[in-house]
């Protein structure tokens, strides 16, 4: 879609919708002459607005919000209408029917949260249920250890890998956002929503337990219990807490480059398992099979 004058910017603000104009948007206004596309800062707030956008087939397309951090209202209006870099590294895209359940999930989320509950809880299935026949998620299954709940959450916190990847592509941004960087703390702390779901989605305590009482367990687990391998492997060298911020890294790179994968059409892929498995040969071999087995099942049932 190139912007024209039948397209509109809208930017989204803590006071509300604001229009290119600086004005309060009259979303009403807009629905019953809508314009032939809207172009926007992807907001969790915004999600009222995108659904009655998207009754209505009007199309929405969104932007990093890390590319408008700490700007003005007229300074995002520029940013908007002269946007030109590649939705690959948080450019405008066409707004999903997956973008909107991952909304909506986030949203519970944040709900959840300021009303006092435990962040972690588990959200009700009619949330997480249709975020799981992303394509993603049949990709991630590859982990024995998968919490599916939990990577859900992950996934609805994140709500896109692009928009953590300008300038370049790259795991690092992701994650920090999940609390993970040179200067995380080897503990896991009550309140780090984000880093609770990002370890638990991984990680096994049941599992742990088994490794830690049989000692070379770990040499007959699968290469699907990559992570939890690893995990022992850093548990040897440090304590629990520190083992598992160590691999929740890893892992959180693993489904970064996976979930970029399969939303950026770049034919000879973003995940590279050569360089994420190292010379592993049964990883490797493990990893391919399991894409493999998967194209063949997306044949019949429609994701890939």
């Amino acid at each position: 879609m190139i912007r024209n004058a039948n397209t509109i910017c809208v930017v989204p603000t803590t006071r509300g919708l604001i229009s290119e104009t600086g004005q309060p948007l009259d979303v009403d206004l807009l629905i019953a002459h809508p314009p032939e596309a809207v172009y926007t800062v992807a907001a969790v707030e915004s999600l009222p607005f995108y659904e009655r956008c998207y009754e209505i087939g009007l199309p929405v397309y969104v932007c990093s919000p890390q590319l408008v951090q700490r700007k003005s209202v007229t300074s995002i209006v520029m940013l908007l209408k002269n946007l030109r870099i590649s939705s690959m590294i948080g450019g405008f895209r066409r707004l999903t029917q997956d973008d909107m359940h991952l909304l909506r999930l986030r949203l519970w989320l944040e709900t959840v949260t300021l009303n006092g509950a435990p962040c972690w809880e588990t959200p009700v299935s009619c949330l997480v249920t249709p975020i799981k026949r992303m394509p993603v998620f049949h990709r991630m299954r590859y982990v024995s250890s998968l919490n599916e709940d939990q990577l859900a959450k992950v996934l609805a916190y994140a709500l896109d890998p692009r928009w953590f990847s300008y300038p370049e592509i790259s795991p690092e941004r992701f994650q920090r956002y999940f609390k993970i960087g040179p200067h995380r703390p080897a503990v896991i702390k009550p309140l780090d929503e984000r880093y609770h779901a990002a370890s638990s989605a991984w990680y096994s305590t049941s599992q742990a337990e088994l490794l830690k009482s049989l000692k070379g367990y770990v040499r007959n687990l699968s290469p699907r219990d990559y992570f939890m391998r690893e995990w022992y492997k850093n548990y040897l060298l440090h304590d629990t807490g520190k083992a598992i911020t160590k691999v929740t890294k890893k892992f959180l790179t693993f489904l970064y480059y996976v979930w970029m994968d399969t939303v950026c059409e770049v034919p000879e892929g973003i995940f590279v398992p050569e360089r994420f498995f190292g010379d592993n040969t049964q990883d490797l071999e493990a990893w391919q099979q399991w894409n493999s087995e998967l194209l063949l099942k997306s044949e019949d049932r429609g994701y890939s």
